[in-house]
């Protein structure tokens, strides 16, 4: 007899409810903690400080999954690549043209130009 495999989903709780006036109070907080932020290795600390090392994966890989989708990638190849479902890629999807989503963009492509300049630098540098 096959036994249908065990489903464990977990959701991660908050505290109780907050008011909107609250919620809005923290999360300017947040904003400003993050915009404040603004060199790599203090995001890094940051998120070391207050995200488990998989929280951190799923937050990476979504980032990722939206690069990908934008860089015209198929769901076959990001899941394969990063080892995600069609569905967590869908809901990715769902969000990659918002504001947010062209702003990390545009940080990813200028992140890759100035990588590529400073390879090219290098290369020029050893000869």
């Amino acid at each position: 007899m096959r036994v249908a495999p065990t489903v464990i989903k977990i959701v991660m709780q908050t505290s109780k409810s907050l008011s909107t006036a609250a919620e809005e109070q923290l999360l300017d907080q947040l904003y400003t903690v993050l915009a404040e932020l603004n060199q790599p290795d203090k995001v890094q600390n940051f998120l070391f400080s207050f995200l488990s090392p998989t929280e951190r994966i799923v937050f990476a890989k979504r980032l990722q999954i939206a690069w990908l989708l934008h860089q015209g990638k198929s769901y076959d190849v990001i899941a394969k690549q990063l080892n995600v479902s069609s569905a967590t890629i869908s809901s990715v999807g769902a969000n990659k043209d918002a504001e947010g989503m062209l702003q990390a963009f545009k940080a990813l492509e200028l992140d890759r130009k100035v990588e590529g300049t400073l390879n090219t630098w290098a290369f020029w540098q050893r000869k």
